[in-house]
Protein backbone atom coordinates (compact mmCIF):
# COMPACT_ATOMS: atom_id res chain seq x y z
CA UNK A 1 0.00 0.00 0.00
CA UNK A 2 1.34 3.28 -0.76
CA UNK A 3 1.35 5.86 1.73
CA UNK A 4 -0.06 9.30 0.79
CA UNK A 5 1.90 12.15 1.27
CA UNK A 6 0.85 14.78 4.29
CA UNK A 7 -0.02 18.03 3.77
CA UNK A 8 2.53 20.87 5.01
CA UNK A 9 0.92 21.16 8.33
CA UNK A 10 0.59 17.42 8.82
CA UNK A 11 2.29 16.65 12.33
CA UNK A 12 5.25 14.69 11.96
CA UNK A 13 6.30 11.45 14.12
CA UNK A 14 8.75 11.05 16.91
CA UNK A 15 9.52 7.39 16.88
CA UNK A 16 10.55 7.00 20.59
CA UNK A 17 11.63 3.58 22.33
CA UNK A 18 11.99 2.46 25.79
CA UNK A 19 12.96 -0.69 27.42
CA UNK A 20 14.26 -1.51 31.05
CA UNK A 21 14.98 -5.01 30.98
CA UNK A 22 18.49 -5.23 33.34
CA UNK A 23 21.67 -5.16 31.80
CA UNK A 24 22.58 -8.41 30.56
CA UNK A 25 19.36 -10.63 31.33
CA UNK A 26 19.09 -13.57 29.41
CA UNK A 27 16.48 -15.58 31.30
CA UNK A 28 12.75 -16.43 30.10
CA UNK A 29 11.20 -13.17 30.98
CA UNK A 30 13.92 -11.12 28.99
CA UNK A 31 13.57 -13.29 25.89
CA UNK A 32 9.47 -13.20 25.94
CA UNK A 33 10.09 -9.33 26.84
CA UNK A 34 12.24 -9.37 22.69
CA UNK A 35 9.45 -11.41 21.45
CA UNK A 36 6.84 -8.78 22.08
CA UNK A 37 8.76 -6.16 20.58
CA UNK A 38 9.58 -7.81 17.57
CA UNK A 39 5.44 -8.64 17.19
CA UNK A 40 4.99 -4.73 17.88
CA UNK A 41 7.52 -4.10 15.40
CA UNK A 42 5.42 -5.45 12.66
CA UNK A 43 2.21 -5.02 13.65
CA UNK A 44 3.25 -0.99 13.88
CA UNK A 45 5.14 -1.37 10.71
CA UNK A 46 2.23 -0.82 8.39
CA UNK A 47 1.82 2.72 10.18
CA UNK A 48 5.48 3.47 10.08
CA UNK A 49 5.58 3.95 13.72
CA UNK A 50 8.06 2.24 16.55
CA UNK A 51 6.46 0.90 19.58
CA UNK A 52 7.41 2.44 23.17
CA UNK A 53 7.53 0.30 25.75
CA UNK A 54 7.00 2.02 29.12
CA UNK A 55 7.66 0.48 32.34
CA UNK A 56 9.87 0.72 35.54
CA UNK A 57 8.03 3.12 37.09
CA UNK A 58 7.22 5.30 34.71
CA UNK A 59 4.59 7.68 35.37
CA UNK A 60 3.06 7.18 31.79
CA UNK A 61 -0.41 8.35 33.39
CA UNK A 62 1.22 11.55 33.81
CA UNK A 63 3.07 11.27 30.13
CA UNK A 64 -0.56 11.04 28.56
CA UNK A 65 -2.06 13.91 30.99
CA UNK A 66 1.01 16.16 29.51
CA UNK A 67 0.14 15.10 25.76
CA UNK A 68 -3.04 15.83 26.38
CA UNK A 69 -2.95 19.39 27.35
CA UNK A 70 -0.08 19.74 24.13
CA UNK A 71 -3.21 18.24 21.84
CA UNK A 72 -5.62 20.51 23.64
CA UNK A 73 -3.84 23.65 22.66
CA UNK A 74 -3.37 22.27 19.24
CA UNK A 75 -7.05 21.76 18.69
CA UNK A 76 -8.17 24.92 20.18
CA UNK A 77 -5.28 26.85 17.90
CA UNK A 78 -7.22 25.48 14.56
CA UNK A 79 -10.76 25.65 15.87
CA UNK A 80 -11.46 21.97 16.27
CA UNK A 81 -10.97 21.60 12.50
CA UNK A 82 -8.87 18.45 11.84
CA UNK A 83 -8.78 14.68 10.25
CA UNK A 84 -6.45 12.08 11.82
CA UNK A 85 -6.02 8.04 10.16
CA UNK A 86 -6.23 5.12 12.61
CA UNK A 87 -4.42 1.82 11.32
CA UNK A 88 -5.35 -1.84 11.82
CA UNK A 89 -3.36 -5.00 11.04
CA UNK A 90 -3.11 -8.71 11.74
CA UNK A 91 -0.46 -11.16 11.62
CA UNK A 92 -1.77 -13.40 8.54
CA UNK A 93 -2.04 -9.56 6.80
CA UNK A 94 -4.93 -8.09 6.70
CA UNK A 95 -5.07 -4.52 7.55
CA UNK A 96 -7.50 -0.85 6.66
CA UNK A 97 -7.39 2.42 8.03
CA UNK A 98 -9.83 4.84 9.45
CA UNK A 99 -9.90 8.68 8.39
CA UNK A 100 -12.43 10.59 10.46
CA UNK A 101 -12.64 14.31 9.60
CA UNK A 102 -13.58 17.21 12.22
CA UNK A 103 -14.83 20.58 11.37
CA UNK A 104 -15.08 23.07 14.20
CA UNK A 105 -15.15 20.51 16.42
CA UNK A 106 -18.69 18.34 14.34
CA UNK A 107 -18.02 15.55 12.81
CA UNK A 108 -17.75 15.54 8.93
CA UNK A 109 -16.89 12.22 7.54
CA UNK A 110 -15.29 8.43 7.60
CA UNK A 111 -13.71 6.97 5.54
CA UNK A 112 -12.46 3.43 5.20
CA UNK A 113 -10.36 1.15 3.54
CA UNK A 114 -9.19 -2.37 3.79
CA UNK A 115 -6.71 -4.73 2.10
CA UNK A 116 -6.11 -8.51 2.02
CA UNK A 117 -2.91 -9.89 2.58
CA UNK A 118 -0.58 -9.15 -0.84
CA UNK A 119 -3.47 -7.30 -2.48
CA UNK A 120 -2.73 -3.31 -3.49
CA UNK A 121 -6.25 -3.21 -3.92
CA UNK A 122 -8.88 -2.59 -1.20
CA UNK A 123 -11.58 -5.05 -1.14
CA UNK A 124 -13.63 -2.78 0.23
CA UNK A 125 -13.76 1.12 0.32
CA UNK A 126 -16.38 3.92 1.20
CA UNK A 127 -16.94 7.64 3.14
CA UNK A 128 -19.79 8.44 5.10
CA UNK A 129 -21.06 11.91 5.29
CA UNK A 130 -23.67 13.31 7.34
CA UNK A 131 -26.54 11.37 8.50
CA UNK A 132 -24.92 8.21 7.32
CA UNK A 133 -21.86 8.33 9.86
CA UNK A 134 -21.83 5.33 11.56
CA UNK A 135 -23.57 3.41 9.01
CA UNK A 136 -20.81 0.77 8.04
CA UNK A 137 -20.27 -1.92 10.53
CA UNK A 138 -16.44 -1.72 9.66
CA UNK A 139 -13.87 0.59 10.52
CA UNK A 140 -12.66 2.26 14.04
CA UNK A 141 -15.64 4.43 15.56
CA UNK A 142 -16.05 8.70 14.40
CA UNK A 143 -14.86 9.86 17.45
CA UNK A 144 -13.51 13.27 18.41
CA UNK A 145 -9.76 12.59 18.68
CA UNK A 146 -10.32 13.67 22.35
CA UNK A 147 -11.65 10.39 23.14
CA UNK A 148 -8.56 8.31 22.40
CA UNK A 149 -6.89 9.66 25.50
CA UNK A 150 -10.15 8.16 27.20
CA UNK A 151 -8.89 5.23 25.94
CA UNK A 152 -5.73 5.41 26.52
CA UNK A 153 -6.13 5.75 30.29
CA UNK A 154 -7.72 2.31 30.25
CA UNK A 155 -4.83 1.00 28.51
CA UNK A 156 -1.82 2.34 30.38
CA UNK A 157 -4.15 1.25 34.22
CA UNK A 158 -3.76 -2.15 33.11
CA UNK A 159 -2.05 -4.39 35.71
CA UNK A 160 1.81 -4.33 34.60
CA UNK A 161 2.22 -8.03 35.99
CA UNK A 162 0.14 -8.78 33.18
CA UNK A 163 0.15 -6.46 30.28
CA UNK A 164 2.85 -4.88 28.75
CA UNK A 165 2.08 -1.04 28.23
CA UNK A 166 3.18 0.72 24.60
CA UNK A 167 2.85 4.22 24.35
CA UNK A 168 4.09 6.58 21.62
CA UNK A 169 4.14 10.37 21.07
CA UNK A 170 4.05 12.63 17.54
CA UNK A 171 6.92 15.17 17.07
CA UNK A 172 4.14 17.23 18.18
CA UNK A 173 3.93 15.77 21.57
CA UNK A 174 0.76 14.31 20.77
CA UNK A 175 -0.22 10.51 21.64
CA UNK A 176 0.68 8.00 18.13
CA UNK A 177 0.34 4.72 19.57
CA UNK A 178 -1.27 3.84 22.59
CA UNK A 179 -1.80 -0.10 23.86
CA UNK A 180 -1.39 -3.01 26.14
CA UNK A 181 -0.31 -7.11 25.06
CA UNK A 182 -1.04 -9.47 27.23
CA UNK A 183 2.18 -11.50 28.77
CA UNK A 184 2.35 -14.65 26.89
CA UNK A 185 -0.09 -13.76 24.11
CA UNK A 186 1.43 -14.60 20.10
CA UNK A 187 -0.94 -13.23 17.98
CA UNK A 188 -3.06 -9.80 17.17
CA UNK A 189 -1.97 -9.73 21.05
CA UNK A 190 -2.04 -5.98 20.78
CA UNK A 191 -5.14 -4.21 22.11
CA UNK A 192 -5.37 -0.18 21.87
CA UNK A 193 -4.73 1.77 18.95
CA UNK A 194 -2.25 3.61 16.20
CA UNK A 195 -2.43 6.95 14.66
CA UNK A 196 -0.99 6.73 11.15
CA UNK A 197 -1.42 10.98 10.75
CA UNK A 198 -3.01 13.78 12.40
CA UNK A 199 -3.68 17.19 9.85
CA UNK A 200 -4.59 20.31 11.55
CA UNK A 201 -6.68 23.02 10.12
Amino acid sequence: MTRQPRSENAMGRREVEFSCPEEGARGPEAMEDEQVGVRMRMLLRFSGLAAALIGCGSPVSDQVDRSEERWRVLRDANHASYQYTRSASTFIGYRSQTTVTLKKGALFSRSYVAYAWGDANPFEQWTEQGAAIGSHSAGAPSVPFDALYQQCRGFVARDPSRYKVHFTLDANGVVATCGAVLNGCQDDCFDGFVVDSLTLG
